[in-house]
């Protein structure tokens, strides 16, 4: 378990959209955006399942979730990994539902199938230009070919992952 930094404090204590990613028993991954991230202290965040689809099924599966979180306006950019739970009945669902029901008739929101609660494992920072992020650096992309643009200038790709295939006319040099 780890500590979430400050700066997310005041953007979950009010509540923020965090993208959650899952992975489904098939190993298929899902995001999906959630309007009602918000902070339960130090090491824990949570949000509200309004929708009960594939982030449920997901979770009951392998309680693994990755968290994104992003604003401009304060400059964070920031990830959070660790390990979820799904909560249906409690203190923090009714607080959810009240919340909820202040906004609900407004902007025609199902009603609320559960609480999902998230330990912090782990946070990372992922604004641009930060230096020592908590995870080692990767190395470089390999090339994979030559592709040609719709105005026919030549554009370089690279892989993104194992076994990338390429998406080439022309083989790597």
């Amino acid at each position: 378990m780890t500590t979430i930094p400050p700066r997310l404090h005041d953007l979950l204590a009010r509540g923020h959209s965090i993208w959650v990613a899952t992975v489904a028993p098939d190993g298929a991954p899902n995001v999906s955006i959630k309007g009602s991230g918000s902070l339960l202290d130090d090491q824990h965040l949570y949000f509200a399942d309004l929708y009960h689809r594939e982030t449920p099924e997901n979770l009951e599966h392998d309680p693994r979730v990755a968290v994104g979180i992003h604003d401009y306006k304060a400059k964070v950019a920031m990830q959070i990994k660790g390990h979820a739970v799904i909560i249906q009945y409690g203190d923090l669902v009714d607080d959810m539902k009240q919340r909820l029901a202040a906004v609900g008739e407004k902007r025609r929101l199902p009603p609320l199938k559960s609480v999902v609660g998230i330990t912090a494992d782990s946070v990372y920072d992922l604004w641009p230009g930060v230096k020592n992020r908590p995870y080692p650096p990767r190395e470089p992309p390999r090339p994979i070919g030559n592709v040609t643009t719709p105005d026919g200038s030549p554009r370089r790709f690279r892989t993104v992952g194992a076994g990338a295939a390429p998406l080439t006319k022309e083989a790597a040099p």
